[in-house]
């Protein structure tokens, strides 16, 4: 029975990855003219969002057999969990539905890297979590590779949540070959656990 659980939740976590990377794809260039009101803007975040809700199941892939995690382990997995909980909330009702509503009103301007919004604590709260988010994928690819949970390429394409988070101000693209590399690493994780269950 354990041995299913594993299975189920690590298919959940391949699936997120290719969301993930789907997301993250059809994402419009946020330094465009027009990209917070673009269609695929709204799109984009909701897969993102369903993407990072399966992670936080998919991980119980790795949570179920705690006898075999270290305290690295274990904390890499929870941060993970506990910082992509907050990107959901951020992910489906801030980037979905707010800043699509707002761009599209008088109060646009609260938009603006200097506005009321990214000028101030929200913009200072969102970053904080941003650098948790980059670090915790970090430290779990890094778990990966040592743990041999899968393939090392997979745990070092977890890495390329660092440039997706902070692009802009890195370049859109750097960003989007990041999430992509991204999505890929969390799906091959969740295929390479579900094919190691014996």
């Amino acid at each position: 029975m354990e041995k299913q659980r594993v299975k189920q939740y690590a298919l959940i976590l391949a699936v997120a990855g290719v969301l993930l990377a789907i997301g993250i794809l059809i994402h419009p260039d946020e330094t465009q003219e027009g990209a917070l009101t673009h269609p695929f803007w709204f799109l984009a975040h909701l897969i993102i969002g369903i993407a990072f809700v399966l992670v936080v199941f998919g991980l119980r892939a790795f949570e179920i057999k705690q006898d075999k995690l270290n305290g690295f382990d274990k904390f890499s997995i929870t941060l993970v969990t506990l910082v992509t909980i907050i990107i959901v909330g951020l992910a489906f009702f801030v980037e979905s539905f707010i800043v699509p509503a707002l761009a599209n009103s008088q109060y646009a301007e609260a938009l603006a890297e200097t506005g009321p919004l990214m000028g101030g604590v929200f913009g200072t709260v969102l970053f904080v979590i941003l650098i948790i988010m980059a670090l915790s994928f970090v430290l779990l690819g890094i778990t990966v590779i040592v743990r041999k949970y899968a393939n090392p390429l997979a745990g070092i394409f977890l890495f390329g949540i660092v440039p997706l988070v902070f692009a802009p101000p890195l370049p859109w693209i750097t960003g989007l070959i990041g999430g992509v590399l991204a999505g890929i690493g969390i799906s091959w994780i969740g295929v390479s656990i579900f094919r190691n269950v014996k």
